[in-house]
């Protein structure tokens, strides 16, 4: 089982290390305040613990897939086109979903893309057994999927690429972990972390000079 190490944010340190989730290789794990402002030269992985706080509910969640490398497809004509498979034509109907959300970890919010794999993890549920709630006509994504992930914990390994440029960066996830004795150790620096930050709000608001009319 594997056991977090050096979680606290004391003296302002964003970096952090966590034993091994997926391999025997020490990974990474950064604050989102951190990760948001890096810049890197190449593309890297690092995970983050992050509390979903918002989940994308308008753009359509699911799509063709391809059969070789799963991939999305373009529909041309009725056609399905793989643009990663040198442009083959494919006649399967294989369907994955994808979702974006946005997650929280007390120093900061994140966007975060998460791939087909990422996303059925956290959801619990197959592609084939949401399109069957609802029908193929319909690609908005189900009210119980947001009800089942809103406010769900976990580590995301995202992928900081050099490119990212945009004002509002947006951060692919292809795995993710729940590992329960890990998230333990960081739910509760995230709860100590909002009450430091509600409580210190409460104390510059007491601080303001007051407001009311002085009444001579």
């Amino acid at each position: 089982m594997p056991i977090a190490r050096s979680l606290m944010w004391e003296n302002d340190m964003e970096f952090h290390d966590v034993y091994p989730l997926f391999s025997q290789k020490a990974a990474e794990v950064g604050t989102i305040k951190w990760l948001t402002r890096v810049k890197t030269e190449d593309d890297k992985k690092y995970w983050i613990y992050g509390k979903v706080v918002r989940v994308e509910t308008t753009k359509p969640f699911w799509y063709h897939a391809c059969f070789i490398c799963r991939r999305g497809v373009q529909v041309v004509d009725g056609r399905k086109i793989c643009l990663h498979c040198d442009g083959h034509e494919t006649i399967s109907n294989i369907y994955r979903y994808a979702l974006d959300v946005v997650v929280a970890d007390g120093t900061g919010v994140i966007n975060l893309s998460l791939s087909h794999g990422a996303a059925t993890r956290l959801v619990g549920e197959h592609t084939h057994d949401v399109i069957a709630y609802q029908g193929l006509r319909v690609k908005t994504l189900p009210t119980f999927i947001e009800d089942e992930i809103m406010g769900k914990s976990a580590l995301f390994e995202a992928i900081l690429r050099s490119e990212s440029t945009t004002a509002v960066r947006r951060f692919n996830v292809s795995r993710l972990s729940e590992d329960e004795e890990v998230l333990e150790q960081y739910e509760l620096k995230y709860l100590t972390k909002e009450k430091e930050e509600a409580d210190a709000g409460t104390r510059c608001k007491a601080l303001e000079p007051s407001k009311r009319r002085r009444i001579v």
